[in-house]
């Protein structure tokens, strides 16, 4: 009886438990926590922030963790996925959550979606995607007049170090191992302007680029016509050369002209070269030659940027010597109507040392042909000479000669029998019974000589080589005569000088006869005898 009882009370205290249970949970409703995957924001190269939310039921924070995981891969395959775990949300903000992801790779697309994990269960939100900004270079167009291009970088703002430029060459792959010319700033647009300075010679490429924490990234590669040279033809008559230069400024030193000689490939160090003129409004320029050698010529023109020559196209002429005309003056003698080895009457001809009949190119007294090194003890360096002598003070030999013999008259060589060069008398006749007047010819500078029979003839103020060098062209004639310095030509001297001839100065400051080296390279006017 007793047992029943209890059995009673203990099945009367299950009911009523249960019925306190079930009152304590009334109205209540149970459901799983959620991770929501929102958008992206601040959105860069290398960094990009996520955002989530949380939809909780009544539990503590201390009892699940949340946050996002990420990946390029799709799939979130475990090799290429990364979480990252979240420790705050803003209850205030629907309980929004959020973290900025770094050192993400440029130009990437990435997959994320957020989670939460509950008495370990994780629940994921909805997979979205973002990528990364990359970096797009627009390569400017050169402007022809300032050389400027104008190139624009269009990326992310998350970078630590930053270089805008422009780099050039002569191959199409150009990189920044190739010229290069930079800056660190840009506008807020990303356009950036720079001037290209020493610009190739010929087909040259140039492209922009931007390099980003020591990664280089290139726009397009652009082509140009750098500077050049086209050799143009000669003008025999007047012996000029035309050519055309396509030249971007930007050079401390920069030169043009025309280099000719007796090699197939003449260059402005080895061979002769003269300056070219002023160009047209078209880049044309004429330069005119000089003291042109004799038989096959070969010319062409060049420009000198910096320490590089650069030429144009080579071409050829045969120059023969021509031969002038007596010209009638009524004077006791023929006077040529042109120098030795001038092309026409204005032209200078060539220059030539007293009794030598081949230009050279010094006007040194090593180099003479009839002077010989000194080998006297103490005149060590000093110089004698061998032919034409009169003294011993200057000569190894004393001959006697005083007037050039026809081997060492360079008229009589270069223009035959009949010809030679005038004596000091007949300088002096042409000068006393003509009428000198000082003009231009043909943009040359020189007297006009006329006779006294009303014929008249040109003589050109070429100058003189003088050490190398030559002097008052374009102010002054130098014309040798056939004779020796001797002490009777002039009053006063007692002493006789060996190493020197006489030739006579024409110049807008006077006329008149003088003596000087006969290694100096003056210019022959022939006369004619027969």
């Amino acid at each position: 009886m007793i047992t029943k009882y209890k059995s009673f009370l203990l099945a009367i205290l299950v009911i009523v438990f249960a019925g306190c249970e079930d009152k304590e949970n009334e109205g209540k409703i149970e459901f799983d926590p959620e991770a929501v995957t929102q958008s992206v924001g601040n959105l860069e190269m290398f960094t990009a922030t996520i955002y989530g939310k949380l939809v909780l039921p009544d539990i503590k924070q201390e009892n699940f963790i949340f946050g996002f995981e990420y990946s390029t891969d799709e799939t979130f395959s475990s090799m290429k996925l990364k979480r990252v775990e979240c420790v705050y949300f803003n209850t205030q903000m629907d309980n929004m959550f959020s973290s900025t992801l770094n050192n993400l790779a440029m130009a990437t697309e990435y997959y994320y979606r957020a989670y939460i994990t509950y008495k370990g269960v994780t629940y994921y939100g909805e997979v979205k995607s973002f990528a990364t900004k990359g970096v797009e270079v627009v390569t400017g167009d050169m402007d022809p007049d300032t050389y400027e291009v104008t190139s624009k970088v269009e990326m992310g703002a998350d970078f630590e170090r930053i270089r805008y430029g422009l780099c050039f060459g002569a191959t199409e792959n150009i990189t920044v191992e190739n010229s290069t010319i930079g800056t660190n700033e840009a506008q807020e647009d990303g356009s950036y302007t720079l001037a290209l300075n020493n610009i190739p010679y010929g087909e040259f490429f140039y492209r922009a680029y931007v390099t980003v924490n020591g990664v280089t990234h290139y726009g397009e590669v652009k082509r140009l016509e750098g500077n050049k040279v086209i050799t143009g033809e000669i003008d025999l008559e007047n012996m000029t050369v035309s050519a055309w230069v396509r030249y971007y400024k930007g050079y401390d030193d920069f030169s043009y002209g025309v280099c000719f000689g007796k090699s197939s490939s003449p260059t402005k160090e080895m061979d002769k070269s003269v300056g070219g003129g002023k160009f047209d409004s078209d880049n044309n320029f004429v330069a005119r030659l000089t003291r042109i050698p004799f038989g096959k010529v070969y010319y062409r023109a060049y420009i000198s940027i910096g320490q590089k020559v650069y030429y144009g196209e080579t071409y050829s002429f045969e120059h023969k010597m021509i031969i002038g005309e007596p010209v009638d003056l009524g004077l006791s003698v023929k006077w040529a109507d042109m120098n030795i080895g001038a092309d026409n009457d204005y032209d200078y001809g060539i220059y030539l040392p007293w009794a030598e009949t081949e230009e050279k190119e010094g006007s040194a007294v090593g180099s003479y042909k009839y002077a010989e090194p000194d080998t006297r003890s103490g005149y060590e360096g000093n110089y004698l000479y061998n032919k034409y002598t009169l003294s011993y003070d200057y000569s190894v030999t004393v001959d006697g000669k005083t007037v050039l013999e026809p081997m060492d008259d360079a008229a009589t060589v270069l223009w035959g029998d009949g010809w030679r060069m005038p004596s000091v008398s007949e300088f002096e006749e042409l000068l006393n019974k003509c009428t000198l007047t000082w003009m231009t010819k043909s943009g040359v500078n020189g007297f006009e000589v006329l006779g006294p029979n009303g014929n008249s003839i040109f003589l050109p103020a070429g100058g003189g080589y003088m050490r190398g060098e030559l002097v008052d062209e374009g102010s002054a004639g130098a014309y040798w005569t056939n004779e020796l310095f001797t002490m009777n030509q002039f009053e006063g001297y007692s002493y006789q000088y060996d190493f020197a001839a006489m030739y006579f100065y024409m110049g807008q400051g006077g006329i008149y006869k003088d003596w000087y080296y006969r290694y100096y390279m003056y210019s022959v006017r022939p006369v004619y005898t027969k």
